[in-house]
């Protein structure tokens, strides 16, 4: 079993894109610099993405198109890459690829664009908006001490979705398959992973054919892989592995 959070490079930049910064001077100068990415390829991206409206970027989707491209390179095309080479050579007994797309970051290891916003209603993070779901933003859901980390419920979900994702775990722990079994949720009175198990579906093992993942949310689900194109075009496509 294998994965990554939707955002992981985010916690790994310091600073946001300052005023009348590019893309390419923040991406190149604060972000990039491992990816060893040729500075053509963020030159173009700027133009296509950003110029051709005949506008310049704002430092949100400056922000915003450098985490996902850092994101893909560090982290999630070599995770697809693993999924989809270990699925079709039959390297292991089964292959589960998750995306963490509900997160939790710890308090001694965020920054502000990681943590779910506050609003009124939900004064200690809003997990239905939008932010984003950084490195090592699942490990208080996987070990299940969200509470003793001393962090609150920000929406009531928290503790139940951790109570799932423990359940995941536990089962593939168990039996190498990720699904928990009904019965086995039932009679230990597992009530919020048996019905989000029940509401969700099944974890389906990738196939290469048809490679998939699960999205893990409280209304999770299981998705397709995401396209190709953003991979190949960072040098990562699925078969890197193959050659």
């Amino acid at each position: 079993m294998t994965g990554f959070n939707r955002d992981e490079a985010g916690v790994l930049v310091n600073d946001y894109p300052e005023d009348g910064e590019t893309f390419a001077d923040y991406f190149n100068g604060k972000v990039g610099s491992g990816l060893g990415l040729p500075e053509s390829f963020i030159t173009d991206l700027q133009q296509e993405s950003f110029l051709a409206a005949g506008g310049n970027a704002t430092a949100e989707q400056i922000f915003n198109a450098s985490m996902r491209i850092a994101t893909d390179g560090e982290f999630l095309c070599f995770d697809l890459a693993k999924a989809y080479s270990g699925a079709h050579n039959g390297a292991f007994g089964s292959t589960y690829l998750f995306e963490f797309n509900r997160t939790y970051s710890p308090s001694g290891y965020t920054r502000t664009w990681c943590d779910a916003p506050p609003t009124d209603e939900r004064p200690n993070g809003d997990p239905d908006a939008e932010y984003y779901k950084c490195h090592a933003g699942e490990q208080l859901l996987m070990f299940g001490n969200v509470r003793r980390a001393g962090q609150a419920d920000r929406d009531g979900l928290d503790v139940p979705f951790t109570q799932l994702v423990v359940d995941y775990w536990s089962a593939f722990a168990r039996a190498g398959d990720p699904n928990p079994d009904e019965e086995y949720l039932a009679v230990r009175r597992h009530s919020h992973s048996l019905d989000r198990v029940r509401a969700t579906g099944k974890w389906e093992q990738v196939d290469a054919e048809k490679p998939s993942l699960r999205l893990l949310q409280w209304n999770g689900a299981q998705v397709p892989f995401p396209e190709s194109s953003q991979c190949e075009a960072l040098g990562v496509p699925f078969d890197v592995l193959e050659a």
